[in-house]
Parts: C-alpha cells; structure tokens; sequence
C-alpha cells in the first residue's frame, strides 16, 4: 500500500511538472515560483482583496503570502493600495503584465489539458476532481497541525529558557493544553533529546549552539556510505527489521539503530509490527544502484 501511494505522489508531481509552464519564460523580470502564481490567480479572480484575505483564500499562511506579494510588487505583477474602509490596510489588485503572463500560461495549460484529459469521460473527470480535492484538504490539514505542533514546541522552549526549569503540571496549564496533547509534546521533544524530565521537573537538555552542532553531525552521518546503504535498502524492500538491516550492512545493531533515529522522529521512515519501511517523497529517493 505504501508503494502505491507513493507512486500515485510520484505521477501527480510528473504531471504537475509537465503542466506548469515557466512563468518567467519570455519575460524579462525575475522568476516567481508556482506558489506565487497561485497567489496571483487568486488576486486575479477577486480584485480588492486584502492579505488576510488571500492567505484564506490561497490556503496559505499569511507569513508566505506577505513575502510573496512584496516580491511581486517589486516585479510589477500587482499593487497595493489603502483601502477605503480602514486606511491602515492595503487592497491587492493584479497589473496588466501580470494578466498578459497568466494569460500566456493558461493557453499552455489549455493545450496541455487537452491532450491530457484524451479518452477520459466526464464523469471520470468528476471523480478524479473529488478525489485531489480531498487530497488538498488532507495536506492543508496535515501543515495546519504541523504549524500548531511546532509553535507549542517553541512556546514550550521559550518558557523553559526564561525559568531554568519548570513543574510539568505548572507548565501543562501555563500553555492552555490538553494532557494528551502536552505528554505528546514532551515525549517529541524528549527524544529530540531537547529537553529532559527529572522527578517531575522539566529542563532544556542543550543550548542552541549544542543542538546545531548536534543537527550538523546528523546531516554529516547522513552522507557516510554506510547510512546511504542503509535507505537504499528500505527503499528497495517493503519492509525490514532493524536486525535485517544490521546483518546486510555488516554493522552492530545499536549503531542501525541510532542511524534510524532521526529519519523516525521526523517521520521519514516508519515502523509497523517491526518492520521499517521509508515515507520519504519520491524526488528526494537515493539513486538506485
């Protein structure tokens, strides 16, 4: 099922790489990346809009959208003006060289779909619709509570750094979560070896400058040819014990395993009933042998 799945992501980013002309293609100005002609549309479709306003509707976080339209602004391709309602916001509208190189794209895409969409019937086109339609929503959920996750990681920190240590139950209420959601946090970040637990007390475990020179020695194990091996492996089989691993690598057990440590916090690789298998996107896979 997972290589299913993988390869069904594998063929929506083919597809997307053969739909999407360059935007800058004939045009003098910096590039603007695919993010930003999403943005754009939206701007095209409702003129008026405010940045609030376009982060909803683009379902992006608001962060993205302000450095997207400043850099868009810079290039010509939208303006900003106050808006008549409450002069300390701005209203978005789109400028005609940006109507021009939308226009250009969308007969690539036309063309494009046309081939595309060949021998499919309606209905086909109906479901395939609902379906990247829930696809979207699971995505823009899963970065949601991605963004919730790391924000109450940093809140977590922040109180840490300012106290020196804190009670769990003291910091649970200070930051307004629920227990399960708070012992869930903990447990990350505990194995993150970012903080650390000591009758009932919570500490940071390492300074930032230890925890960056930590990241560093990870990113550096990651290229030794023994790690490339060992993800090279998990990529080619649906699934292998830690102790399958070991014997193919010729290492000791322990050191697979600290290996698999990180790719596992980070949800790279995945274990189920013992098995580990990779959940890594298909444009960052090893080459093959």
């Amino acid at each position: 099922m997972n290589n299913l799945k993988i390869e069904v992501w594998d063929q929506l980013h083919r597809i997307n790489n053969i739909m999407m002309p360059e935007p800058h293609k004939g045009h003098e100005k910096p590039l603007i990346g695919r993010g930003q002609v999403k943005i754009l549309k939206e701007i095209m479709k409702e003129s008026n809009l405010s940045q609030d306003d376009l982060a909803k509707k683009a379902r992006v976080d608001k962060t993205t959208v302000a450095k997207s339209v400043k850099k868009m602004e810079a290039q010509g391709l939208i303006k900003r003006e106050k808006s008549a309602d409450d002069q300390r916001k701005y209203k978005l509208f789109a400028t005609k060289e940006a109507t021009h190189m939308i226009e250009r794209m969308d007969q690539h895409l036309e063309k494009a779909a046309s081939h595309m969409f060949e021998g499919i019937s309606k209905s086909e086109i109906e479901t395939l619709v609902k379906v990247l339609d829930k696809l979207e929503e699971n995505l823009n959920n899963q970065r949601v509570e991605r963004d919730k996750q790391r924000d109450m990681g940093y809140n977590l920190i922040r109180k840490l750094k300012e106290l020196g240590f804190m009670e769990k139950t003291k910091l649970q209420a200070d930051l307004g979560l629920a227990k399960k959601d708070f012992e869930d946090l903990l447990l990350r970040l505990v194995e993150r070896r970012v903080i650390k637990e000591d009758a009932g007390l919570l500490y940071l475990n390492e300074t930032h400058e230890e925890a960056h020179l930590r990241h560093k020695k990870e990113m550096n194990d990651r290229r030794n040819p023994k790690h490339e091996d060992i993800f090279r492996l998990l990529f080619e089989h649906d699934g292998l014990t830690v102790e399958e691993l070991a014997e193919k690598v010729h290492m000791p057990v322990h050191e697979v395993k600290e290996i698999l440590r990180p790719a596992l916090d980070h949800g790279k690789v995945v274990e189920n009933d013992a098995l580990l298998t990779m959940n890594e996107f298909p444009h960052r896979r090893p080459k093959p042998f």
